[in-house]
């Protein structure tokens, strides 16, 4: 495999994911010295949350539609021009995932694992299109389903012996990675294909779930992942299915389109399936613009096209449009010069004068005269691969600083502040004493006593915010679950009007499925507003909360300082999953449509029947919507009762650890004289609080150093 080229990176404005990455080792670090510094238990807990950080990547799915390029897009992108397949149709018939920036031991190797015997099972029936035969009666006919199941069963068959059921449910591990080898793996291959004399080289992709890679560098200047997926539109309903259900969790969805045909019906419907996402983690990339004539301003117009229609479908934000030839992107990174040469010799040069006539610094039509690596630089900028790289960049530089650093190294901070008023507390009132024996008996029997007292009501405070917690997030999601299903069961009724107004099946399909279209996407509209609203009550009860756990600690320890610091969280909660919303149903079909196409004026009775599977078909997507919305909110109460659980334990236990230290050094420093005199070992106590003041300078320092950090945070989410 050839080697990324490292004269290109210098082209890819990486800049803010290289500062992401650096403060999140400076976070780190901080976390690491924090742990020495502070109590045990709230050390594990600081442990947790470095564990996290360390392990968050950046989730970018390439979708779009069947043969838009994304693969060899993503070749480009990672400068990696022979990685992925590309030359078979269709070439991703495997959800691959692409890792950077885990550990070392983990580079150039690759997983594939073979779907379970019952995944197996339910693909053989027709996956959720064999669901809904039999849930929708007439929705979809078995029988056009079983020509390409029996078709799947037979190339697998075919490819891997009669056996191959022996290898579903188990897994391939590679220590090193080829194109070949993922070609096998993750490229649909020929239909007609068969497997060459040396069993090796078997092709698996029929029976692959998923292909995970591993590869070094960071190409995007922060560990990523990079989701290259199927088409969308794949005419095997459930390599689609698949598809769509490995979208919900990305970070960022590049949408590839092309520039022959760029937002077709198709492209709408996927935008429409992603309207309910936060539609700043969007980037539109019109790719192939060297197969169409970009010159004489037409690169503009094109892309001005592309911009009014998302406009149209975003109003109320600007989704970043890059014009894109992921053909000369890896062109320009290829060792063959031919290859590249043949790039210069088409509409590049024409693209690249217009380039320059509209003030693009360092473009201008390729002379003879040139070095090859300037004439490959210049393709590779023209490429809009660099474009998408700031694109991304500026997108994960905002979102990973606002949801993981900013509230890690503020919660790290609170830490090391509660853990120094709890110290300034114990070293002053240790103070007062003379170290003798009864003295510290007395006094750590009292403190442990109040301490244990004031643990018992931080617990019930807690409990007390689970609830709320809980009946908050039950009311509002149920709240929301029957608005959903109210506008869901309005939306038939109206249907059910207007195919009796229409009086056909055939004259009313192409105005039901445009409202289709435009219910998911209401549907997702509300759902993403109405779960950012619970986002802000939730948020708002967690402020209730500390304030809460504040009186708590200060009318146990009135003496204590500053009382207790909880941080600055993120402002939001990310949002559960709408895929649910996309999934296909049987209304979504040919086979729905077809048989009705020549049917007699439509009756009440047909209409009726209708709008009941209208109703029943988006019940079924927004139960499943809410499945995941219920799981979501459930996990958010849980972290956030463990972090004002451990922030308040933070100002709790080091004034117990003071003791515990003090009643262990009394008692490895004192021991009995000759005369049967108790004695204390010189300077003990000096050298006690000496001790305690060394280790709340140390929290004090990492203190200020966290405040340091979140500045820098903020800062550059401002930015």
């Amino acid at each position: 495999m050839t080697a990324p080229p490292e004269s290109f990176s210098s082209l890819t404005d990486a800049r803010v994911t290289s500062r992401l990455g650096e403060m999140k080792r400076r976070v780190g670090e901080l976390g690491e010295d924090l742990q020495d510094a502070i109590h045990g238990r709230v050390g594990s807990f600081v442990h947790s949350l470095l564990s996290d950080l360390e392990s968050h990547s950046c989730r970018i799915a390439v979708i779009g539609q069947i043969k838009a390029g994304k693969s060899t897009l993503i070749n480009a992108l990672i400068r990696r021009p022979d990685l992925l397949p590309t030359d078979v149709n269709p070439s991703t018939a495997v959800i691959t995932k692409l890792y950077f920036g885990s550990a070392a031991e983990q580079n150039n190797t690759a997983l594939f694992q073979f779907f379970s015997d019952d995944e197996w099972e339910r693909i053989m029936s027709g996956g959720r299109a064999g669901a809904m035969t039999m849930e929708r009666h007439a929705a979809l006919r078995p029988e056009q389903l079983e020509e390409p199941l029996e078709e799947l069963r037979q190339r697998a068959e075919t490819r891997l012996g009669a056996e191959y059921p022996k290898l579903l449910g188990k897994h391939h591990l590679f220590s090193s990675v080829t194109a070949g080898l993922l070609e096998r793996y993750v490229s649909a291959g020929d239909y007609d294909d068969v497997p060459a004399a040396d069993g090796d080289r078997r092709h698996y992709s029929d029976i692959t779930k998923t292909a995970e890679v591993f590869l070094e560098g960071q190409p995007l200047g922060y560990p990523s992942i990079i989701i290259d997926t199927p088409g969308v539109n794949d005419p095997f309903l459930v390599r689609d299915e698949i598809t769509q259900g490995n979208l919900g969790d990305a970070d960022i969805y590049l949408v590839v389109l092309t520039a022959q045909q760029p937002l077709s019906k198709s492209d709408l419907a996927l935008l429409r399936m992603l309207k309910g996402l936060q539609k700043d983690r969007i980037i539109a990339v019109v790719n192939r613009i060297d197969l169409v004539n970009v010159a004489g301003g037409a690169a503009e117009r094109l892309a001005a096209h592309v911009r009014a229609s998302l406009k149209r479908e975003f109003p109320h934000t600007e989704i970043p449009v890059v014009l894109a030839s992921a053909h000369w992107g890896n062109a320009a990174l290829s060792p063959d010069i031919d290859e590249r040469d043949a790039a210069l010799a088409s509409s590049f040069g024409d693209y690249a004068e217009d380039l320059a006539r509209h003030g693009e610094p360092g473009f201008e039509r390729p002379r003879a005269d040139w070095t090859p690596e300037r004439s490959a630089q210049m393709l590779y900028r023209a490429s809009g691969i660099p474009a998408i790289v700031s694109a991304i960049s500026r997108l994960i530089g905002h979102s990973v600083t606002a949801e993981r650093l900013l509230p890690v190294a503020s919660t790290l901070g609170a830490i090391a502040e509660n853990t120094s008023i709890a110290m300034r507390y114990g070293i002053k009132t240790l103070q007062g004493g003379d170290g003798g024996d009864g003295w510290i008996r007395g006094r750590a029997s009292r403190s442990l006593q109040e301490l244990e007292t004031l643990l018992s009501k931080v617990e019930a405070t807690l409990a007390t915010c689970e609830h709320e917690f809980t009946v908050l997030t039950a009311e509002e999601i149920g709240r929301l679950r029957r608005f959903m299903i109210y506008t869901a069961d309005n939306f038939a009724e109206q249907q059910r009007e207007r195919l009796l107004q229409y009086g056909s099946y055939a004259a009313f399909r192409g105005e039901f499925q445009e409202q289709t279209f435009q219910l998911r996407s209401q549907l997702a509209e509300d759902f993403y507003k109405y779960i950012t609203e619970i986002s802000k009550q939730f948020l708002t009860r967690q402020q209730e909360a500390e304030a809460a756990l504040r009186v708590t600690v200060q009318e146990a320890l009135p003496a204590l300082d500053n009382v207790l610091h909880f941080g600055i969280q993120a402002t939001s909660l990310p949002p559960p999953s709408i895929m649910p919303l996309s999934k296909v149903t049987g209304l979504d079909l040919d086979s729905y449509w077809l048989p009705r196409a020549h049917a007699a004026q439509v009756n009440p009775a047909e209409a009726e029947k209708f709008k009941q599977l209208v109703s029943a078909s988006f019940a079924e997507l927004i139960e499943e919507l809410f499945q995941l919305a219920e799981a979501s909110q459930k996990e958010h109460v849980s972290d956030a009762l463990r972090r004002l659980r451990f922030l308040s334990y933070s100002a709790v236990y080091p004034i117990a650890q003071q003791l515990q230290q003090l009643v262990s050094a009394r008692k490895t420093m004192s021991g009995r004289a000759d005369g049967g005199q108790e004695w204390v070992a010189p300077f003990f106590w000096d050298q006690f609080l000496a001790e305690c003041r060394q280790s709340l300078l140390r929290c004090e320092e990492l203190s200020a150093d966290s405040v340091t950090i979140r500045r820098q945070c903020i800062q550059m989410m401002s930015n």
